[in-house]
């Protein structure tokens, strides 16, 4: 084997093993024992809360009040047209395999 070959090939196994070297001295370098902890949370009784009951909820809900103002006056209805008219493209691609 030539001698410069050898050497490059010294180089790369070195390399690899002062990489791996470096990544196991760092990882050792972390503190595993210290888990996240979140910010204390507010207490509860400082927010303000209002007690409704179920009927007064469903008087000031907001979709029963949209329902109410949006009913539509041509349910069920269909407008008068006149005859259809016949597709203009009807004759434009006729399917090969029919």
């Amino acid at each position: 084997m030539d001698r410069t070959k050898l050497s490059f090939i010294l180089l790369a196994v070195f390399a690899v093993l002062g990489a791996g070297a470096a990544f196991l001295y760092r990882s050792s370098l972390v503190n595993t024992n210290t888990a996240y902890t979140p910010p204390e949370a507010s207490p509860t009784s400082a927010i303000p809360t209002k007690k409704i009951h179920l009927d007064e909820a469903a008087s000031v809900d907001l979709g029963t009040e949209v329902y109410a103002k949006s009913n539509n006056p041509v349910v069920g209805q269909l407008p008068d047209t006149a005859t259809p008219l016949p597709n203009p493209a009807a004759d434009a691609y006729k399917n090969p395999f029919e």
